[in-house]
């Protein structure tokens, strides 16, 4: 008889990480880290997001006895800033400028914690993007239309009109959602664990 598998615990308070895992029909609860995504001096946006997806699942998996707990976090990376999570509408048409005509950088950070065996694997996953470069009365426009979504890196999301300004991408789009699945999936293989195991039947 094959052993049960663990839970599967979403240490993310993100809606749209939730509804990848639902969308792939893996069954997790969610509980909320609460760690502050503070970036360190000189860090690169790659060692950010891995050491916040850790910390994230570190801080969830303190609490629990048993289970897989994984933790993610994404920035953008655009002339040579971090962008994460903006904190106000105000910041999104600024972000859209430095954003437009130019190559940018989705990374999100992985970290699966195997808390009964007390293992831990972790990697990122990073997609090129670029942007179309609104023109002045259009920027306005495209910030209105697109929305504020302070949850999201960058304050929106390219899975509504937002998509309509990225005419190329390079690497995982669920990625720029923030989840990488394929990324993910890598990590249940490196604890061991076959990511299918953990996908409902219909």
């Amino acid at each position: 008889m094959k052993p049960k598998t663990p839970q599967l615990i979403l240490a993310s308070g993100s809606s749209q990480r939730s509804r990848l895992l639902k969308m792939c029909r893996i069954p997790h609860r969610v509980m909320v880290s609460h760690i502050k995504e503070t970036p360190v001096s000189k860090e690169d946006p790659a060692g950010l997001v891995v050491r916040n997806a850790y910390n994230k699942a570190n801080a969830v998996a303190s609490r629990l006895k048993t289970g897989l707990v994984i933790g993610a976090d994404s920035v953008a990376y655009a002339g040579n800033h971090i962008i994460g999570k903006l904190g106000s509408r105000a910041k999104l048409t600024k972000t859209l400028k430095l954003m437009g005509g130019r190559v940018s950088f989705a990374y999100t950070g992985l970290a699966l914690i195997d808390i009964k065996n007390r293992v831990c694997v972790m990697s990122y996953a990073r997609t090129t993007l670029k942007f179309k470069k609104p023109s002045g009365p259009e920027l306005a426009r495209w910030t209105k239309i697109i929305g504020f979504r302070p949850e999201c890196a960058g304050g929106f999301s390219v899975d509504g009109p937002g998509a309509m300004l990225m005419p190329h991408i390079e690497g995982c789009y669920f990625n720029i959602l923030g989840m990488p699945l394929s990324k993910m999936a890598e990590l249940f293989d490196g604890l061991g664990y076959n990511i299918l195991d953990f996908v409902r039947q219909r």
